[in-house]
């Protein structure tokens, strides 16, 4: 019955940045109105849904995530990035030192969403002379790429997508791969290399793990490009 609640769950959690920050957590849904969830709801201090009290392993809170009433994905991604940065911060750093590829993922994400565009590129930039020396296929770093270059497609940055694009490309499978593939062909597109646009429309129209959505896409794309 909790609107916000569903409003939640339709947006941010299907944010790439919210997805991936929610890596650092452990989740655990409540129902409040009976049972054992309405004790744990007087002893969090819940007032109202959807409530999401952050707490160590001690159940020490150290934090709560927003109600959601007018907030966006941004603004709830926000949020979790700060609570990494003053707890987690120290231990991604020492992971992503060590050439974690999660962890400079998730490091990423955070920068991504504290507005630190340039220490997330550089963060994925690190990722990407991993990948180069080292092949590997990684879900959390295609995301975080793309989550990038999502903000560089919005402010028509085409040039900086490319490059977050042709990275993710690298470590990305199946839906992302095809994701990566579309918007890509896109962003080449916008930035006048037809040919190589076609080349990736073309990949992800046809790749099996397209859905239809996708296809559609990729044909209007295509059309746009001529081919």
């Amino acid at each position: 019955w909790c609107g916000y609640c569903k409003k939640l769950e339709a947006t941010a959690f299907e944010d790439k940045r919210v997805l991936l920050l929610s890596e650092e957590f452990v989740s655990v849904p409540i129902d409040g109105d009976g049972g054992p969830g309405s004790e744990l709801k007087t002893a969090y201090g819940v007032k109202g849904y959807p409530s999401i009290p952050v707490m160590t392993a001690q159940e020490e809170i150290v934090g709560r995530l927003g109600s959601y009433e007018g907030d966006t994905a941004a603004v709830y991604a926000q949020e979790m990035a700060k609570l990494l940065q003053k707890h987690s911060l120290s231990r991604l750093k020492k992971a992503a030192a060590k050439n974690d590829l999660s962890a400079l993922a998730v490091l990423a994400a955070m920068h991504i969403s504290l507005n630190k565009l340039n220490e997330a590129e550089n963060a994925l930039d690190q990722a990407a002379q991993i990948v180069e020396k080292t092949p590997a296929k990684n879900a959390r770093l295609a995301v975080a790429n793309i989550a990038l270059a999502d903000l560089y497609m919005a402010q028509r940055d085409f040039g900086g997508a490319i490059v977050m694009l042709e990275h993710a490309l690298k470590v990305a499978e199946k839906g992302f791969l095809v994701e990566a593939q579309l918007k890509l062909g896109y962003s080449l597109l916008e930035n006048g290399n037809k040919t190589e646009a076609i080349k990736h429309l073309t990949a992800a129209k046809e790749s099996p793990d397209a859905n239809d959505a996708a296809r559609e896409l990729a044909t209007q794309f295509l059309d746009k490009a001529g081919a």
